[in-house]
């Protein structure tokens, strides 16, 4: 979900204030296996390819956007993640993580 956040972020659909408030939560909840954070981006978009959200007859990446709307369509499903907006999302994840272990 941060990484998610954070494409929605850099799409313009969701504002720092509420990707920073989700990020504050999130990280107090989550653990991921550090391994996972090395693995080849490849990896990570071919099993992103294959989430249940994605369209099987397509070779987009799918994904599940938050954005301020303060109605119930406050979710949006996208079909054109790029490999750069990815990447970007899985390098600031990494960087997050890492400086919140730091912080213990």
């Amino acid at each position: 979900m941060i990484m998610a956040n954070r494409v929605s972020f850099e799409r313009g659909l969701l504002s720092l204030k509420t990707m920073s408030a989700a990020e504050a939560v999130l990280m107090k909840v989550i653990e991921v296996d550090i391994a996972c954070l090395d693995l080849p981006l490849e990896k990570i978009i071919d099993a992103m390819k294959r989430d249940k959200k994605a369209n099987s007859s397509s070779t987009n990446v799918t994904a599940v956007l938050m954005t301020d709307c303060s109605q119930m369509e406050n979710l949006v499903i996208v079909n054109d993640l790029t490999t750069t907006e990815i990447d970007n999302a899985v390098n600031y994840f990494k960087k997050l993580y890492s400086n919140e272990g730091q912080r213990e």
